[in-house]
């Protein structure tokens, strides 16, 4: 694809490397090509281009503050081609607005949270991918040796398993979802999730969009 791009004239770039950086935390991505600096092109071979295989595009438009990306899949005997497309620019993802429902700190820690994520927020922008602001959080809490753990899952009949948990305590967690429509389900889920554990509680991040909600979650 790159060397037909260059025979057609175009000027590309492949595997261009996207980093995202903040105060000594830093995440690497890899976009497929970079046509003409100005639209990003991904490749799939894949049966059908599902959800999964767009969601990260967004991502990198937005980190390289380009508006027009198509992927292209190669796996049907039709080259399959989906155009992504947005008109938010850089300014346009730093109007957020952060709201607090039924919060309340319960370590030193869930102060820190707000604070952290805004600061991520007023230099990255909103509309990013939730991993990407989750695994930030984990290094400034110190990092994943300290922050993620397995915390044991119980049944009304004894114990069930583990579960990998962001954990502010021995007994507080963290989590970072993207809920754009009825974020009240996954409240939910994580409530029973909760009652499954000897956790007092998690401190609950939702981002939908440019609003970002936080929330305590407790048994």
């Amino acid at each position: 694809m790159k060397r037909r791009l260059i025979a057609d004239g175009f000027d590309v770039a492949s595997e261009m490397r996207i980093t995202v950086a903040c105060d000594g935390f830093a995440k690497h991505y890899y976009a497929d090509l970079l046509v003409d600096r100005g639209v990003l092109v991904e490749l799939k071979a894949a049966t059908i281009l599902m959800n999964a295989h767009t969601a990260q595009t967004p991502n990198y438009l937005f980190l390289c503050g380009l508006h027009h990306a198509t992927l292209l899949n190669f796996r049907k005997e039709r080259v399959e081609r989906k155009f992504v497309s947005t008109r938010l620019t850089p300014d346009d993802r730093r109007r957020f607005e952060l709201r607090f429902l039924d919060w309340t700190p319960l370590t030193d820690a869930c102060d820190l949270l707000p604070t952290r994520m805004q600061r991520l927020l007023s230099d990255w922008g909103a509309y990013l991918d939730r991993l990407l602001y989750r695994d930030a959080l984990t290094h400034f809490l110190g990092g994943p040796t300290r922050v993620e753990r397995d915390v044991p899952v119980r049944s009304a009949d004894g114990p069930i398993g583990t579960q990998r948990m962001h954990l502010l305590s021995d007994d507080v967690a963290f989590s970072v979802t993207y809920a754009a429509h009825q974020p009240e389900i996954v409240y939910e889920h994580q409530l029973r999730f909760l009652r499954h554990t000897s956790l007092r509680a998690v401190q609950w991040i939702n981002l939908h969009h440019d609003r970002i909600t936080f929330r305590t979650i407790k048994p």
